[in-house]
C-alpha cells in the first residue's frame, strides 16, 4: 500500500530570528554620532577570534531507497544548528575598505522533517561537518563603526555521518556516499565593533557582533540538497597603535608671523631689461619661430604697454611675463622705432659659417621690421661677422661646448638712441600682498 506523507509543520525559529537580527541592525544604526565624537587612532591588524552558532536550513530531495527502502517518502525539508569557532585576521588600511579572514570548524549538521507513510514514521539525522576558509571584503560607509562583508566560502569536509531511523523499526548509521570533498559557495553580512578600552590606549580591543548568510552549492553530487546558513556570532579582537601613535605623537615646533600694517592694495613697479639678442638655430637664417612675428595689419594696431595689460593682479609669475618681454623683442623694437622715427639702429649679424651668412642673419631680422613696422631700410644698418663682439666662445674653453657655441649664432641690437633699447617697466597694484598674511612656520612635521 502506498503510504502517505505527512510532514511536520515547518519550524518558524529561523524566521523570528531573522526578524530580531534585523531590528538590531537599525538599532545600531541610529546609534547617536555623538558617541564616536571620541575618536581614536584605528590600528591597521586586528588579530583574535570568532564563535556563534550555524542556523542550518535545507531543502531536499532525498530518497529512501538508498537506505534499503522502497515506496517510502522523500525527505525535503529540515534544518538544525551548528558551531562556528574559528581565529580571525583583519586587514584596515582605509576608515571604509579592508579585508577579513577566517579559518576553522563549521557545523553544518541538522535534521530533517519526519516523514511517515506505511504506518511507519521516517526521521533522518546528519553531521556534516568542515573546516571552512573565508576571505572576505570588508566596508564601514557609514560615521558609526556599522560595517558590511563578502565573500567566497570554501568549505573542506570532515564529517559526513548520517543515522537514519524507522520507527517502529530500526535505526541505521553510516556515511553519505558522492558527498562533495570542497564546498563553493559565498557569505553576506554585517556587524558592529564595540570599543572596550581606552581610545588613548596603544593596544585597542574590540568584540564586534556580527550575522552572515551563507548559501552555495550542496553537500552532495547526487540529489537535490541546498544548504543555506545563517549564522550569528560574536568576535573579539585586538589590534595595536604602537607604531602610528609615535608618528602622531611627534613634537613640533612652529611659529606665528603677525600681518604688518600695510595698505588693502600696495603699488608695486616692475621692470623688464631688454635682451638685444636675437638666437638662430643652426642651419637656418629664419627668424625662429619661439619670437613672436606680426602681420602688417597686427603690428599696425601693436603697442608695447599691450604685453603687460592687463595689469597682474597676482605677481608671482614674473619669470613667465619676463618671457613674454623677451619673445616681443622684435616687435618692442618696431614699436620704438615707429614712435621715434629719427631713432636709428645696427644690426650685427655673427655666424660661425663666416661674416657673408651673419648678414643674412642680420637682414632677415631688418625684412621683418621693413614688412611688418614700415621702417625705412635707411634706418638699420647691417653688418657680418665670424664671432660677436663679446663672444660666448672663450678661447680655450673645453666645457659644455654644445651649450655654448650656439650662442654665438645671433644678431646683435645696438643703437646710439637710449629709448629704443630701455627697459620694460610697469607699475601694477597688488592686491591682498603676501605681506598681509598670517604666516604659520612649522618645523619637524611630516
Amino acid at each position: 500500500m502506498k503510504g502517505e506523507m505527512h510532514p511536520m509543520e515547518p519550524r518558524p525559529a529561523n524566521g523570528r530570528l531573522i526578524k530580531a537580527l534585523f531590528t538590531l541592525a537599525v538599532v545600531l544604526l541610529q546609534t547617536p554620532a555623538g558617541a564616536q565624537e571620541s575618536r581614536r587612532l584605528e590600528p591597521q591588524w586586528w588579530f583574535g577570534g570568532a564563535v556563534g552558532p550555524n542556523f542550518n536550513s535545507y531543502s531536499s530531495d532525498i530518497s529512501q531507497q538508498q537506505f534499503g527502502l522502497t515506496g517510502a517518502p522523500n525527505f525535503t525539508q529540515g534544518s538544525g544548528a551548528g558551531v562556528f569557532l574559528s581565529p580571525l585576521l583583519e586587514y584596515r588600511p582605509d576608515p571604509i575598505w579592508g579585508g577579513m579572514l577566517a579559518l576553522g570548524f563549521d557545523g553544518r549538521g541538522g535534521s530533517f522533517t519526519d516523514v511517515s507513510g506505511g504506518g511507519s514514521n521516517y526521521s533522518l539525522r546528519t553531521a556534516m561537518n568542515y573546516i571552512s576558509l573565508e576571505p572576505s571584503v570588508r566596508a564601514t560607509p557609514f560615521i558609526v563603526p556599522f560595517y558590511f562583508f563578502g565573500g567566497p566560502r570554501f568549505g573542506f569536509n570532515v564529517a559526513k555521518s548520517f543515522t537514519h531511523t524507522v520507527s517502529p523499526g530500526t535505526e541505521t548509521s553510516g556515511e553519505w556516499t558522492n558527498a562533495r570533498g570542497t564546498l563553493l559557495g559565498a557569505q553576506l553580512g554585517a556587524g558592529y565593533d564595540i570599543p572596550l578600552s581606552d581610545p588613548n590606549s596603544p593596544n585597542q580591543l574590540d568584540v564586534s557582533p556580527f550575522i552572515a548568510f551563507h548559501f552555495g552549492q550542496g553537500p552532495r553530487s547526487e540529489e537535490r540538497w541546498s544548504l543555506t546558513t545563517v549564522r550569528l556570532g560574536l568576535a573579539m579582537k585586538v589590534g595595536s597603535t604602537g607604531g602610528v601613535r609615535r608618528a602622531v605623537e611627534t613634537g613640533v615646533q612652529f611659529s606665528v608671523r603677525a600681518p604688518k600694517l600695510i595698505p588693502v592694495e600696495r603699488k608695486v613697479k616692475e621692470t623688464f631689461p631688454i635682451r638685444n639678442y636675437l638666437f638662430f638655430d643652426e642651419g637656418s637664417n629664419a627668424i625662429p619661430q619661439r619670437y613672436v612675428k606680426l602681420a602688417r595689419e597686427e603690428a599696425v594696431r601693436f603697442r608695447e604697454e599691450q604685453l603687460v595689460q592687463p595689469e597682474p593682479k597676482d605677481l608671482s609669475g614674473r619669470s613667465r611675463r619676463q618671457l613674454t618681454v623677451y619673445h616681443n623683442i622684435l616687435n618692442i623694437l618696431g614699436d620704438r622705432m615707429r614712435r621715434h622715427p629719427s631713432a636709428t639702429v645696427k644690426l650685427i649679424g655673427s655666424s660661425e659659417q663666416g661674416p657673408a651668412n651673419g648678414r643674412e642673419l642680420a637682414e632677415a631680422v631688418k625684412r621683418y621690421l621693413g614688412d611688418a613696422f614700415g621702417i625705412e631700410e635707411q634706418r638699420i644698418l647691417t653688418e657680418g661677422r665670424s664671432k660677436p663682439e663679446i663672444p660666448s666662445m672663450q678661447p680655450g674653453a673645453t666645457r659644455e661646448l654644445e651649450l655654448v657655441r650656439p650662442e654665438d649664432r645671433r644678431v646683435d641690437i645696438t643703437s646710439a638712441e637710449p629709448q629704443l633699447l630701455e627697459p620694460v617697466q610697469i607699475i601694477s597694484l597688488q592686491e591682498d600682498p603676501l605681506d598681509s598674511d598670517v604666516l604659520l612656520a612649522v618645523t619637524g612635521a611630516e
